[in-house]
């Protein structure tokens, strides 16, 4: 796929404006001891699944040539962010309800029927518009592989899948000691993917997942070690980040395991001195998975003729993909509770 763009106005305005929306609205105090709640979490979850689809969005495009490597780096920062707060909301919950852990497996299904439902509206696109042909059998192959129908490979289904699966089955078999079953299903992750040759992206911030569980248990005692010089810690880790990073984009690519940890970190702290306030990040977080798997397709379809557009046409896709995920996240709720998966 190629996304061939004129003039990248539209782009950087988007995310200028979200930013700046974000910053306006949000509040200052001098330090925040719910520093993790769930507004803070869902807001740079929300934002962290944009910045997944402006990574793709660069990842693809061309402007005069030249292709637009600033958000293709940030993927891997944004993607940490995701994984670091579903493993911290899983914890959280777990520590505040009672038998959490029965019935969970219907969660775990229930991001599968998400994964089906998405490549089946995926290949019905497809097939529409691209003119493609495949059928009901390519859909069930493809979902047992953790493809779309198209070959799109959905690495990150799988990863939160099984990361999930390894939650569940840690905190029931070990309660106490189940982090340290959780770290062992991580590392059994990573030596399972490259068994299978899988390509970096697929477990190189794999380890923020464990750390989300970590930031759920010692949440308290972590505020208070960042509050305690907290100017001076910020600094010593803002320039660790920004030298990781600087070499990292040099191509020193073994760096990519350490970035987000560093990041997931840094952000953290970040949180400890501000109330994120945003109705449209909160919302779009009810609806990240759905928009992180639909919305290359609609790219694709959008640019499939290679006719340079304007960037403003790409921020005329957003309401699109949005619409689309709130179809498909009505549709798995409904079929979950047709089911009893709820």
């Amino acid at each position: 796929m190629k996304i061939i763009l004129s003039d990248t106005i539209g782009f950087d305005l988007l995310f200028i404006v979200i930013v700046a929306i974000v910053l306006i609205k949000s509040r200052y105090p001098k330090f925040n001891q719910d520093y993790l709640s769930i507004d803070n979490t869902s807001i740079i979850k929300g934002i962290s699944v944009l910045l997944v689809i402006f990574c793709h969005i660069s990842m693809f495009s061309f402007y005069y040539g030249r292709i637009e490597s600033f958000f293709a780096k940030i993927g891997l920062l944004a993607v940490s962010i995701f994984i670091f707060v579903s493993g911290y909301g899983l914890m959280t919950q777990y520590l505040r309800k009672n038998n959490y852990l029965k019935g969970f497996w219907k969660k775990i299904v229930h991001v599968y029927i998400i994964f089906i439902i998405c490549n089946t509206v995926t290949t019905i696109i497809n097939n529409l518009f691209l003119k493609t042909n495949y059928g009901i059998k390519d859909i069930i192959v493809s979902s047992f592989q953790f493809n779309f129908a198209n070959g799109r490979e959905l690495w990150f289904v799988a990863c939160i899948l099984f990361l999930y699966f390894s939650f569940m089955i840690s905190y029931r078999l070990f309660a106490k000691k189940g982090i340290f079953s959780l770290f062992g299903f991580t590392i059994l992750y990573i030596v399972l993917c490259n068994i299978m040759g899988k390509g970096s992206w697929w477990y190189n911030t794999v380890f923020c997942f464990p750390l989300g569980v970590i930031f759920a248990i010692y949440k308290e005692k972590i505020f208070l070690f960042y509050k305690k010089f907290y100017w001076f810690k910020f600094i010593v880790l803002l320039f660790m980040f920004l030298t990781v990073m600087y070499f990292y984009i040099q191509g020193y690519h073994y760096l990519q395991f350490i970035i987000p940890i560093i990041f997931v970190i840094l952000t953290t702290m970040v949180l400890v001195k501000v109330k994120l306030e945003s109705k449209f990040l909160l919302f779009i977080n009810k609806i990240s998975l759905e928009m992180y798997l639909l919305h290359l397709i609609v790219l694709q379809v959008a640019f499939a003729n290679l006719i340079p557009r304007s960037s403003l046409y790409l921020v005329m896709l957003f309401p699109i993909m949005i619409v689309i995920s709130i179809v498909i996240k009505h549709t798995s709720n409904y079929i979950c509770k047709l089911f009893k998966l709820t």
